[in-house]
Parts: C-alpha cells; sequence; structure tokens
C-alpha cells in the first residue's frame, strides 16, 4: 500500500513538473510506462479509428493532443496560438489540463459513450491521487464535455446571442472556459493536420470571447460558485497553516470578501494575498 502511494505521489510530481509533457511524457508511452501505470490506456494503444476525421490511433491522437498543450507553455511557440499561450501562463495547476488531455479519448472503444465513460475514469483517477475534489471535478467535466465547443462554434451561429448564453450556461464559468478553449485547440490540432485551419481558429477563438463576456455580465452559476469558492478556501488555509498562520485570524480578514473572489483566484494567490495584507 505505502509503495502504491508513493507511486501516486510520484506521478503527480511528474505531471507538475514544468518539463514533463515534453520529451519524457514520449518516453513514457515508448517504453508502455503509462500503460503499466493505468490500465486503461492499454485499451486504446494502437487503436484505430475509423472515420473522416482522424488520421492516428487513439493513444497517438492523445500523445499529440498533451504535446499541443505542451507547446502553449513554451515561450518559443507563443505567437502560434497567442491566446492559448496567455492563458495557459494563467493556469494555476495546468497539470490538471494535461489529465483532462490524457483522458479525453481513454473510454473509446469500450461501448457507450466514450466522454462519459473517461469522465468516470478521470474522477476516478482523482480520487486515487487525493485531488483536491473541486480539482476532480474539473477534470471531469473537461472530459465529458470537451467536444462541446467545437460542436458549437461548428454547428452553431456564433454570432447569435442565444448560442453565447446557451453555451455559457453549460460552461457555467470562466475556469471552465479557459481549460476547455486550450484543450479544444490541442485536440482539434491533434486530430488532422490538414483538418486545422484560420476559419476554425477564428470560431473558436470568437467563441471564447463572446462567452467569457457573458459570464462576466453574470451568467456564471451560483451554486458552483459557491463550491469552487468552498474548495479553494480550504485549500489556501492549508497554505496558510504551513506558514504557522491561525486560522481565525484568516477568517476575521476574508469576512470582508465576497464569495466571487473566492471563487475566481487560485487558492495560492488567495494564500499570497493574505500573507501580504498581514504583513501590512
Amino acid at each position: 500500500m505505502q509503495d502504491l502511494e508513493k507511486c501516486r505521489n510520484a506521478f503527480m510530481e511528474f505531471l507538475r513538473h514544468p518539463n514533463s509533457m515534453g520529451h519524457a511524457f514520449t518516453l513514457m508511452l515508448k517504453h508502455s510506462v503509462l500503460a503499466y501505470y493505468m490500465p486503461n490506456w492499454r485499451h486504446i494503444v494502437g487503436q484505430m479509428q475509423f472515420d473522416l476525421f482522424h488520421a492516428y490511433t487513439v493513444d497517438e491522437h492523445t500523445h499529440r493532443l498533451v504535446k499541443n498543450l505542451y507547446r502553449f507553455s513554451q515561450p518559443q511557440y507563443n505567437n502560434e496560438f497567442p491566446l492559448c499561450s496567455a492563458i495557459f501562463k494563467r493556469l494555476d495547476k495546468p497539470e490538471l489540463l494535461y489529465i483532462a488531455g490524457i483522458f479525453h479519448d481513454i473510454g473509446k472503444g469500450r461501448g457507450g459513450d466514450h466522454s462519459e465513460l473517461g469522465a468516470i475514469d478521470a474522477t476516478h483517477f482523482g480520487d486515487l491521487h487525493k485531488l483536491p475534489k473541486s480539482d476532480t471535478r474539473l477534470v471531469s467535466w473537461l472530459v465529458d464535455n470537451h467536444l462541446l465547443m467545437s460542436v458549437t462554434a461548428q454547428k452553431n451561429d456564433i454570432y447569435d446571442p442565444d448560442v453565447i448564453s446557451d453555451f455559457a450556461k453549460k460552461v457555467k464559468d470562466e475556469t471552465r472556459l479557459n481549460h476547455l478553449y486550450c484543450l479544444t485547440v490541442a485536440d482539434v490540432r491533434a486530430t488532422n493536420t490538414n483538418l486545422w485551419n484560420d476559419w476554425k481558429n477564428s470560431l473558436l477563438s470568437d467563441l471564447y470571447l463572446s462567452t467569457q463576456r457573458a459570464l462576466r455580465q453574470g451568467l456564471e452559476n451560483a451554486k458552483d460558485m459557491r463550491e469552487t469558492a468552498k474548495d479553494h478556501k480550504e485549500q489556501a488555509l492549508t497554505l496558510l497553516a504551513d506558514k504557522g498562520i491561525i486560522e481565525e485570524q484568516v477568517h476575521h480578514i476574508w469576512k470582508q470578501f465576497r464569495t466571487l473572489y473566492f471563487s475566481r483566484h487560485a487558492p495560492r494567490n488567495i494564500a499570497l494575498a493574505y500573507r501580504a495584507s498581514f504583513k501590512s
């Protein structure tokens, strides 16, 4: 049991390393390390996709998707997809996007909706690796809805306010939107190099920006916002406790802030802001 815990901790450390999804991830796939660590990965190794869109096997497509995500983190590629690169830099936990990428098609070939199956696997992964509940919910939602943005952009009039409103209600908050946009761009580009073009790039970026505006005008779901705020507070309290700061002191300051503040800011930034105000 202790060995399993060590392996899980080591795997999460690997995912959090800023250069893990470069050559190291490719070697992990080449030598079947991921297939041994995650049994469900074995089902998609070499699995063909018989459609008009995918040019690669499921595992190779996923490999290319993850590599595309990794490129968003590298300064030398900032000019390729400036919006994705800018969003990626602001992510507090980029490993969550990598996990969603790894699981997005892992349910293929098992019968049923592969998005739903993958979301179940992602939830199980999050629980096993003791991720905060809000992180697990985000990854699971991304896997379950990884086709939502591309389908909306290509099959609807994204310049219709009703379409934007409906999409915003499904996405619910900017955190999901940011992750979903990066995941979608990486996914479409990893499907077939001939399918990506400036038109699709514009559609997705326009949908992102219009939805961002809609969410900032008040369409964020209140229940989800409260749950996210609660999780962020708990994680920030843990970080502050490690610095010897008493919880009662923290709540005395925090009661001055609204739920929106805690839902929109990462736990690390909330903790840093408290420490800065406490020193002053």
